[in-house]
This record gives structure tokens, sequence and C-alpha cells, in this order.
């Protein structure tokens, strides 16, 4: 599968059969495909996020930290603190407000320490990398090229075109059975949360 921006595009056009011909202006412009890829980037982060292990410090006496500069953040799901205990690391819940995360624990800091935040983020997707898993991508180009077909087939009601009057429906049949494909494939992936009560002290 594809692990950039450019080859998700790529196999979206395949599927939508609008590959590149020299001799003819292709359907769907780029930056069109870029809207829907990052909307179904959304989609599919919110069921199976990208998971981070976020290096962080903390100060004197405080079990607090900003996280509005930890970028793509959807959701800090626990700490670890202190942290790279050994044999087992000291796992602790977390409770949010805006941008300040505080660790649930007694413990504090007599200096600054180390601590890591487990973290949901947005999945990234660029021209140079992608955090999406092969499955994940699979996902994204089917998603990707419902939208695009949903989108064409509004456009073509009430014009005259070389396919006939049965295009934007056509076109809609086609976007509503990638769209089944797209939701039932969410469901598969979406990531199981389970609440768990750490030790705070």
């Amino acid at each position: 599968m594809a692990n950039n921006l450019d080859g998700i595009r790529t196999l979206v056009r395949q599927l939508l059969r609008d590959e590149f011909d020299p001799d003819r202006t292709m359907e769907w412009q780029s930056d069109e495909l870029d809207q829907y890829i990052y909307e179904c980037l959304l989609d599919i982060s919110e069921a199976r996020p990208y998971e981070v292990k976020e290096k962080i410090s903390l100060t004197v006496n405080s079990v607090e930290y900003d996280v509005s500069t930890i970028e793509d953040l959807m959701a800090v799901v626990a700490a670890e603190y202190p942290a790279d205990t050994t044999p087992n690391r000291d796992i602790r819940n977390v409770t949010r407000w805006g941008n300040t995360v505080r660790i649930n624990t007694t413990r504090r800091p007599s200096g600054t320490e180390t601590a890591y935040l487990y973290c949901e983020k947005i999945h990234s997707l660029t021209e140079s990398a992608s955090t999406l898993t092969p499955e994940l991508e699979r996902l994204l180009v089917i998603g990707v090229a419902a939208k695009a077909a949903r989108a064409r087939s509004r456009s073509q009601i009430n014009k005259q075109n070389v396919g006939g009057s049965r295009v934007s429906r056509e076109h809609l049949t086609w976007a509503q059975v990638q769209e089944g494909k797209f939701l039932s494939g969410l469901n598969v992936v979406t990531k199981q949360r389970v609440s768990q009560l750490f030790p705070t002290a």
C-alpha cells in the first residue's frame, strides 16, 4: 500500500478510474482529494487514533503539564510517573481541563523530573510519511473515493453529459456502496476503550 499523501491520491484515482491521461483533464483536483483525505483521517482517528508516548518534564512540586504544544492531540489516556521505573512501570490516571493535564498521584517532584504521557492523536499523512497502518490506508482510500464520488454525483444533477441522465444516480449508488464499506471498516478497527484505575502513590 501507499505510505504517503501522493500514493494515497494515486490509489484513490485508480478506484475512481481517474488515472493520469495526457489527453484529458483529470476529474478530481489534488486539493479536492486532499480535503476528503483530511475528513476521512479525522473519522479514522476517532475510531483508531494514532497512539504516541510523549516525554515531558515536570517542574518542582507540580504534577500539571500544559499540553497545548502537543500537535494533533485528541486525548491523554494515562501517564507514567516517575518514568522508566523497573521492574514495573508506574502508570497513573490523568485528568484534563482545557490544555492542562494533571497526573493523579500523591508524589510531587522535588526538582525537574521526566514523565510520559500516553496520548491519542489524529493520524498524519504527508508527502514524506504516514502514521497509518496498511489496513487503515486501505480504509482511507475507500472513504475518500466515496466522498469524491458523492460530490461528483451532486454536480451532475440536471447537466447534459456524455454518459446520459443516469450518470448522477450511478455515481451516487457507487458512492453509497463505498461509504458502506468505509463505515463497516471503521466499526472493525474501532478501538475498544476500557477504563482502568491506577494507583496514586
